[in-house]
């Protein structure tokens, strides 16, 4: 299945050159947009940490299960040239960006209201797609990176909350 839905996902960015440079921009600078939602946030500073400490959680996770987990990226396992050079070197499972894109639009959406979190957790799910139909990732690998990050945004809620 998640072989059908990669080629399908990547096939829609290969067939129309148009989308490939809105793919290749999302996939890998739309991360850069998450400060924008700390713009004019009365507690941006507490969203600010809340955002940081869910990130250096999420990748502590991340490199955890890529120790025990190696997964080769989709065009080392199947014919399919990526939007963007990336290297072998690393690997697939879970996603790194997609983490950190929900680990910070979960945060956003914790502190925020719910039109920025709803914008905040959109922008996530975009760079997750972008990220498949670049393809440098399985549809598995975001949903895992997506579970790890909302894992993460809440872990680092509960810490500061209770001054752990």
């Amino acid at each position: 299945m998640d072989t059908i839905l990669f080629v399908a996902l990547h096939g829609i960015a290969l067939q129309y050159p148009f989308l490939q440079g809105i793919v290749v921009v999302c996939a890998r600078l739309a991360i850069v947009a998450y400060p924008v939602f700390f713009l004019r946030l009365p507690a941006w500073r507490h969203a600010a940490l809340q955002s940081l400490i869910a990130l250096v959680i999420a990748y502590a996770i991340n490199i955890f299960i890529a120790i025990f987990w190696y997964r080769e990226r989709p065009y080392a396992d199947i014919p399919a040239e990526p939007l963007f050079g990336t290297s072998y070197l690393y690997d697939s499972f879970p996603s790194d960006h997609s983490a950190a894109a929900m680990a910070l639009a979960a945060s956003i959406f914790f502190h925020s209201s719910r039109t920025r979190g709803i914008l905040a957790l959109a922008l996530a799910l975009s760079i997750g797609l972008a990220r498949v139909m670049a393809g440098v990732h399985y549809v598995s690998d975001v949903l895992a990176g997506f579970g790890i990050g909302l894992i993460a945004a809440s872990v680092s809620a509960y810490v500061l909350r209770n001054k752990i």
